[in-house]
């Protein structure tokens, strides 16, 4: 009775996401993809990146601000659609945290940034280009894992390509075991750190491609295309939830080309 107790008043107190729905086969095809609401503007929206419970959300958009800016949108319920996003005041792409929600790594002018903020209420400041990492090249499109281990991040050789560096000494490497013809842009690495998606461009369209591996110690294995999301248009995956269940994506599939859209596919259990 007394351990009933102490998990019903840590639950309270915000500790435990507990989700009654069933799980999914992470290795079966996505089976449904849907818009996720008035996020979505008549301008271009990308590089969604989520809490963990999948209810807070910072992306990029052109909606309303000069070039492109990072916005942030919340929800009540992971099966609601995100509202219209608050610009942050930072202007960028690609945004991601860190753990503890208080840095924010960002890319701008061809370059990886920072911006920190002292709590969760605070705004994001103090923008600051990232050391070690930027090059004449130009780097872009960072990730951190979900322990804020490593980043991985793009950079232009003169094709894009995909980069790991440790966080946060940033010793890099290149991921060479993901080399193909083409482009490989918008890395995406799974909460365990065994799966990473990422669209690999080639004649003309941006291709949704992913690869698996046994141990963080490891490379990645054989890469594979995501074949049921395919389209003719472009196609990047933004963030995968822990549980492989749900990818979250970018995508001009709706609007024959002309700007980017923010969607999610999900495997029904």
């Amino acid at each position: 009775m007394r351990l009933v107790a102490v998990v019903v008043a840590v639950a309270a107190c915000g500790r435990i996401n507990f989700d009654p729905r069933p799980g999914c086969d992470p290795r079966a095809p996505f089976t449904s993809i849907r818009p996720l609401g008035a996020i979505n503007t008549v301008d271009g929206e990308g590089g969604l990146r989520l809490s963990d419970d999948e209810l807070t959300g910072y992306y990029h958009s052109n909606h309303g601000v000069t070039g492109y800016g990072i916005f942030l949108a919340t929800r009540a319920s992971r099966d609601d659609d995100f509202p219209l996003g608050t610009f942050t005041g930072i202007g960028g792409l690609f945004p991601s945290l860190t753990p503890d929600r208080l840095t924010m790594v960002f890319d701008a002018l061809d370059e990886i940034r920072t911006a920190t903020r002292l709590t969760e209420a605070d705004m994001f400041v103090g923008t600051t280009p990232l050391p070690n990492i930027n090059t004449t090249g130009g780097e872009g499109q960072a990730m951190l894992d979900a322990t804020a281990r490593e980043l991985y991040f793009v950079r232009t050789t003169p094709t894009e390509e995909i980069f790991v560096a440790s966080w946060p000494d940033l010793v890099e490497r290149r991921v060479t075991e993901l080399d193909m013809p083409g482009s490989d842009r918008v890395p995406v690495i799974s909460a365990d750190g065994l799966t990473i998606y990422w669209s690999r461009f080639v004649i003309g369209t941006s291709e949704i491609w992913m690869a698996r591996r046994t141990s963080i110690e490891l490379p990645f294995g054989r890469a594979m295309k995501v074949e049921e999301l395919d389209t003719p248009l472009d196609d990047a995956a933004t963030w995968v939830s822990s549980d492989l269940c749900r990818l979250y994506i970018e995508s001009d599939r709706d609007s024959a080309g002309s700007n980017y859209d923010l969607y999610v596919a999900e495997r029904v259990p």
